[in-house]
């Protein structure tokens, strides 16, 4: 079954032994610790889409915002030294991102984890996704949209950014980095427990039939906000 801490971030429970406080697979006996304390299953509603394949993190979600926050205020003021040898240090939209990604001067993408599902924009994070892996480019999930147009000064929702230059947010990278690796392998981690008890990704037997699909909003062809 999968659960959720009081922070919003998705664990596996159901099979933890209180002693060690660690997750047990029930056939190969490895084990895996938990980010934080249990608490009941959630919605499958509040999960984030498909596309993501690590964990969706608060704390990795407000290092994130800081970042592009900062790197963004380093970038105006650079441009108004200098607007003719202004270094860009955030590129947006599908365009922009994809071609920072193309030349190798991304230094990592980030893809808000509730992008509206439609065919067109399935095959736009496929892409990225992809181009991404072949160039060793790491791909952040973080930030609703809204969150993600705020963070980098936007009054819309925003689903792409590339960080091109991370001068003056040297440190918040690094975290970035290394704790979406962390919540990457923690997923995997589940998704291998989950194949292994054969059950879906809300913790109930594989080909459970909802009344609904809790994944989006009603009426609505987006997730939930």
């Amino acid at each position: 079954m999968i659960c959720q801490t009081a922070e919003g971030e998705s664990v596996v429970s159901g099979t933890v032994n209180e002693e060690s406080e660690k997750i047990i697979f029930p056939n190969s006996g490895e084990t895996a610790t938990p980010t934080a304390k249990l608490i009941p299953k959630i919605p499958l509603k509040l999960c984030a889409r498909e596309y993501c394949d690590a964990i969706i993190s608060n704390e990795l979600n407000g290092i994130v915002s800081e970042m592009l926050t900062k790197l963004l205020l380093f970038q105006i003021r650079a441009k108004q030294k200098t607007p003719k040898k202004a270094k860009k240090r955030i590129v947006l939209g599908v365009r922009e991102v994809e071609r920072s990604v193309l030349r190798r001067r991304s230094k990592c993408i980030i893809i808000a984890y509730n992008i509206e599902q439609s065919e067109s924009l399935n095959e736009v994070v496929d892409r990225i996704k992809v181009e991404s892996a072949e160039r060793g480019i790491p791909v952040i999930y973080a930030l609703k949209k809204s969150a993600l147009g705020k963070a980098v000064g936007k009054r819309m929702n925003m689903s792409f950014a590339s960080v091109v230059c991370e001068d003056g947010a040297h440190d918040l990278y690094k975290q970035v980095l290394q704790l979406s690796d962390a919540l990457r392998k923690e997923k995997l981690l589940i998704d291998a427990w989950l194949l292994e008890c054969d059950l879906n990704d809300c913790g109930d037997p594989s080909g459970t039939e909802y009344e609904n699909n809790p994944r989006k909003v009603s009426g609505a062809n987006t997730l939930m906000d």
